[in-house]
C-alpha cells in the first residue's frame, strides 16, 4: 500500500510500470480534483488494468454519477467502514489480477495459433526459423531473438540471430 498526498507525485509514478493492483482516491485532492486525476488515470488506463474507487465526501447521487463516468469502478462514501472500503479494494484487485492472467493467457494462445500456422505453411526448416522467431519476439516484446541449437550432447551445433523491429507487447 503506498500513499500519496501530492497528485503530481502520483501521477508521476502511475506513468512507471508497475502499476498497481487498485488505485483509491480521494474525492477532493490537494492540487486539483479527484475527479481530474480519475479523467486522466482513465485516459491512459482501461477499468480493468487500473480500477479506481473512489471516496466521495457526500454521497450525494450526482456525485456518485459523476466519479462513475469520469471512470471510476466502484465509490464508498466518507465516513466510510473500514470492512467495506477493505472487501471493496480486495474485490476490484481479484478482478484486476483476473483480467491481467487473462490477457496472458489470451497471449500465449495466440503465439501457440501463430506457430502452429507457420508450421502448416511451411515446406522447409529454413520457412519456419524466421517466421517462429518474429512470432516469440512479439510475445516477449522484444526487439529480437537469438536461437540457440544444440545436439543431444549439449554442444552448439548453429547460432542464428533474427532481428525485427516491433512494439511493445499490449498488456
Amino acid at each position: 500500500v503506498e500513499v500519496f498526498s501530492d497528485d503530481f507525485v502520483l501521477l508521476e509514478q502511475l506513468a512507471q510500470p508497475p502499476i498497481p493492483d487498485v488505485l483509491v482516491l480521494a474525492w477532493p485532492l490537494p492540487g486539483f480534483p479527484g475527479l481530474e486525476v480519475c479523467r486522466f488515470v482513465r485516459s491512459r488506463h482501461d477499468t480493468m488494468s487500473l480500477p479506481i474507487l473512489m471516496l466521495t465526501m457526500f454521497g450525494r447521487k450526482e456525485d456518485i454519477v459523476e466519479g462513475l463516468e469520469a471512470g471510476a469502478n466502484d465509490y464508498v462514501t466518507k465516513p466510510f467502514d473500514v470492512a467495506e472500503l477493505a472487501a471493496r479494494v480486495a474485490t476490484l484487485v481479484r478482478a484486476s489480477r483476473l483480467q491481467r492472467e487473462e490477457r496472458k493467457r489470451s497471449r500465449r494462445v495466440a503465439l501457440l495459433a501463430d506457430i502452429g500456422a507457420i508450421l502448416s505453411r511451411a515446406k522447409t526448416s529454413d520457412e519456419v526459423a524466421a517466421p517462429a522467431l518474429d512470432a516469440i519476439a512479439a510475445y516477449a516484446g522484444a526487439t529480437g531473438v537469438q536461437l540457440s541449437l544444440m545436439s543431444d550432447d549439449g554442444a552448439l551445433v548453429e547460432l542464428a540471430a533474427i532481428g525485427v523491429a516491433l512494439g511493445a507487447p499490449d498488456g
